[in-house]
């Protein structure tokens, strides 16, 4: 296939463009760095398409996995370095860009996090069709939440997604031996695929939450 930017049917060249050949040979995908706009771009042996808005469409099914989903999974570090993953119930609440969860403060990951705040956190759907899943990758700081207010705000957006019986917001005041935590999400990945030398290759697509 001629390369595409040769065409002068194609647009403007920009040296921050990476190409990444997809799934199907005869398309192209160009991701610009700063995650504004993409499109996917034919041969003229096929019809020229373009796709606007592809970091939008990635957001908002990065949104629909943080909405829908019940468990996350936290990756930790503990004092010796040892890793340490633990499956969590979780909210995320977009305005704060935060994720949130309650746990024992002597659990083995509220121990860490106390070590070390830097967490990584994966949320995927673990039960969808092989080739049909989707997940998001999370880095973040973690911390136990202590002002009041922002426990309640937490708390009240936990019960609303979790819909059965779980902590009162009075469990989760000092000294009772549950705490509420709070990720602050750095950076945001979800799962993309393409394909190279003929082979199908999963990898990391970042976004802007």
């Amino acid at each position: 296939m001629a390369n595409p930017w040769s065409s002068a049917k194609a647009p403007h060249y920009r040296a921050d463009i990476s190409v990444h050949q997809l799934r199907y040979p005869s398309q192209f995908y160009y991701s610009r760095k700063d995650a504004l706009t993409s499109s996917l771009l034919k041969s003229d042996h096929d019809t020229l398409v373009y796709y606007r808005d592809m970091n939008q469409s990635l957001l908002e099914s990065a949104q629909t996995i943080l909405k829908k989903t019940i468990y996350s999974t936290l990756a930790t570090s503990a004092a010796d370095g040892s890793p340490w993953a633990a499956p969590m119930f979780t909210v995320y609440n977009p305005e704060t860009k935060s994720v949130y969860w309650c746990a024992a403060r002597d659990s083995q990951h509220a121990q860490n996090i106390r070590h070390n705040g830097a967490i990584f956190i994966t949320v995927y759907d673990s039960m969808a069709a092989p080739g049909e899943g989707a997940g998001i990758y999370l880095k973040a700081t973690a911390a136990e939440v202590t002002e009041p207010q922002a426990i309640a705000e937490a708390h009240a957006m936990l019960i609303a997604k979790h819909q059965a019986p779980y902590w009162k917001l009075d469990d989760l005041q000092a000294p009772s031996p549950i705490a509420l935590y709070e990720a602050k999400v750095e950076e945001a990945w979800v799962n993309q695929d393409r394909e190279e030398d003929g082979h199908f290759v999963l990898y990391r697509h970042p976004i802007t939450l």
